[in-house]
């Protein structure tokens, strides 16, 4: 009966094909009709079912146009894969989170290694700063304005946090207005602790007999820096 049927159609069905233009779009061609000497009580065409003839038309349309060799499974097939490649698959995705973890860890560690390294180094530069200040002072001879009547110079002690600076005068009082007290930077500490010293007025050095090796850290990041007995500070 198939092979009947095939014969029939394209014996029997002559197609007739008209051509358009549409005023210089692409051209293109569209099936007319399916005609022919079709009884209609004829036993083929009693045997062929409406969907087959639909399919039917539209392949020989896609004959026309030049896809018949593609079927339309695989056309379709070819719409699902482009489909399936337009996104992600979850294992991609998982991978790519992944090393965008790992970047972020990285960057965060590395971020963090050089704010610490940027406290002891500030902190290191300010304490210079300051020594030097007291230095440039003893000096000169600058001694408080009231109160003081012969200058021994300028004392600098030490705790593990911070440091202090105040002139020194015979009477031993206290000059609250003169002293200098720096509280060092979180995390940052004096390690050992440092013993105390003075400079003495007049280009006379410290009270230092030897050097005097001063370490800031934050446990991991250490600057050194040394106090001669002339009074120089200078990085170690």
């Amino acid at each position: 009966m198939k092979h009947r049927f095939m014969s029939y159609v394209k014996i029997g069905f002559p197609l007739r094909i008209r051509h358009l233009a549409n005023r210089g779009r692409a051209e293109r061609f569209t099936l007319q009709s399916i005609e022919g000497p079709c009884p209609e009580r004829s036993s083929v065409c009693q045997s062929v079912d409406r969907r087959r003839f639909k399919r039917l038309a539209l392949q020989s349309r896609m004959r026309l146009q030049g896809l018949a060799s593609r079927p339309l499974r695989l056309i379709e097939a070819s719409r699902q894969a482009t489909a399936s490649r337009s996104g992600f698959t979850l294992i991609e995705l998982m991978v790519t989170t992944a090393i965008m973890m790992v970047l972020i860890g990285f960057s965060v560690v590395n971020y963090n290694a050089f704010n610490e390294k940027q406290h002891v180094s500030e902190a290191a530069s300010n304490f210079k700063s300051q020594i030097r200040l007291a230095q440039s002072k003893a000096l000169s001879g600058q001694k408080p304005v009231s109160g003081c009547t012969a200058f021994i110079g300028y004392t600098v002690t030490f705790t593990s946090s911070t440091y202090t600076i105040e002139p020194e005068c015979s009477e031993g009082k206290v000059y609250e207005t003169e002293r200098i007290t720096v509280t060092l930077p979180k995390n940052v500490t004096f390690s050992p602790v440092p013993s105390s010293f003075f400079y003495k007025p007049l280009m006379q050095g410290t009270s230092l007999s030897t050097d005097l090796l001063i370490t800031l850290t934050n446990g991991s990041i250490n600057a050194i820096m040394k106090i001669t007995p002339s009074g120089d500070i200078s990085n170690q």
